[in-house]
């Protein structure tokens, strides 16, 4: 059941190529955050949080997102990652409640030849 105004949570894993590090270099963490805001803006979300691990050329970015933004995301994620400079992976998140519901929902699925 989805709850009037609720917005899943995305969790954004990137893996930056030599020429990405080279980038965040140049521009550091802060500007790469503020490119992030904008683009849960324009998807109609927010974003939530932002981590570099620089000795893995990695970052995580947890996103909201309204509902109806997913092939959106998918769309502007193809353009990121066809430009060479970052790999990214998206993928939705639970919290602890929801895990609780969906493993209610586990429960009660008959699963064919059980």
């Amino acid at each position: 059941v989805e709850r009037e105004g609720f917005m899943p949570k995305f969790l954004m894993q990137a893996t930056f190529s030599p020429d990405g590090v080279k980038n965040l270099i140049e521009q550091g963490g802060t500007k790469r955050q503020e490119q992030l805001q904008g683009l849960a803006q324009s998807l109609g979300g927010t974003l939530e949080a932002v981590y570099f691990s620089p000795q893995r050329n990695e970052g995580f970015v947890i996103l909201d997102l309204p509902d109806g933004q997913r092939i959106n995301l998918a769309g502007t994620l193809m353009a990121v990652n066809a430009g060479g400079f970052v790999q990214i992976k998206a993928q939705p998140v639970l919290t602890a409640r929801e895990l609780d519901s969906a493993v209610e929902r586990a429960r009660s699925v008959k699963v064919p030849g059980k």
